[in-house]
């Protein structure tokens, strides 16, 4: 049953730190959940959560009737269960007011040694590992590394050429609706949580490199212009006069000087590229600290 101590407001706190959904508040229900759980590290002015607290407020979830979505069910750990779970209790799982959905981020190695939970990860290739961050408690890698796009993540990772990143690396996919949403707050959770450093491999193009601006990770992975430009490759040039306009709705009133170099080298190859293109003509990457 829901605790009569908790409001609908630290309910939604509760979840929101289950779901990495933010790292601090300093709102009544936080301090609330820090005397109740101990949830949190409380600061000078604020209490905040790291994996471990997501880790504890998604247990303390199953523990009061809360899933992960939000949805309060006299049915302890609901939220976790699978539909075929559900259906062991209840008759019509299509039909039973609670909604059930899978969080969970697609992981591989990329090299060297590296480890979740004290065991190595060791995929064939082309395949990943699905996984909760929730029952993450242990990661050991050099560098994690975000990519955008399934086809890269699935069947191309292997061949992308960055001699400047690290040994032991752990690929996340960025995530999509069928693959566990948005798993790069997760990725910088963890990041954060085991002092990782974290990169992002994104296309090529305007709105790749506005993702990447917005992540503000320790690095990402971009062509070596350069390079790139003396080697001949033709970008495409649809693609880039279509992202021109996004880049003028986000940034008609911003400084957009930072992305000015990179306009210049898409003019000169006449257009940009995708993720998949690059790793497939074999073009060469260096690691970019700030953008």
């Amino acid at each position: 049953m829901i605790s009569t101590r908790l409001s609908e407001f630290d309910i939604k706190i509760l979840v929101r730190v289950a779901k990495f959904n933010f790292r601090e508040t300093k709102s009544a229900s936080g301090v609330k959940l820090w005397e109740l759980y101990k949830l949190g590290k409380k600061d000078i002015d604020c209490i905040k959560y790291s994996m471990s607290d997501a880790i504890l407020a998604s247990k303390i979830c199953d523990e009061i009737g809360v899933d992960r979505n939000g949805i309060t069910t006299n049915a302890k750990g609901v939220g976790d269960m699978s539909r075929s779970e559900l259906a062991k209790s209840r008759v019509y799982e299509k039909k039973n007011g609670v909604s059930v959905f899978s969080e969970f981020i697609c992981v591989k190695k990329l090299s060297g040694n590296v480890s979740i939970n004290g065991i190595t990860i060791e995929t064939p290739l082309l395949s990943h590992i699905s996984i909760k961050p929730g029952s993450i408690f242990e990661v050991k890698a050099g560098a994690i590394l975000i990519v955008e796009n399934l086809e890269t993540f699935v069947n191309q990772i292997q061949n992308m050429k960055c001699a400047q990143l690290p040994t032991d690396v752990l690929v996340v996919f960025r995530g999509s609706p069928q693959f566990g949403g948005n798993a790069e707050r997760a990725a910088k959770a963890l990041s954060e949580e085991y002092e990782i450093p974290i990169y992002g491999f994104y296309d090529y193009d305007i709105s790749g490199l506005i993702k990447s601006k917005e992540q503000n990770l320790d690095g990402y992975l971009l062509p070596n212009t350069d390079s790139l430009v003396d080697s001949g490759v033709v970008g495409n040039g649809a693609d880039y006069q279509k992202q021109q306009k996004e880049l003028f709705l986000k940034y008609s009133k911003r400084d957009s000087s930072w992305i000015e170099p990179h306009l210049d080298v898409f003019e000169k190859i006449n257009g940009s590229l995708v993720q998949e293109r690059i790793c497939e003509l074999g073009i060469e990457l260096v690691i970019i600290r700030d953008l």
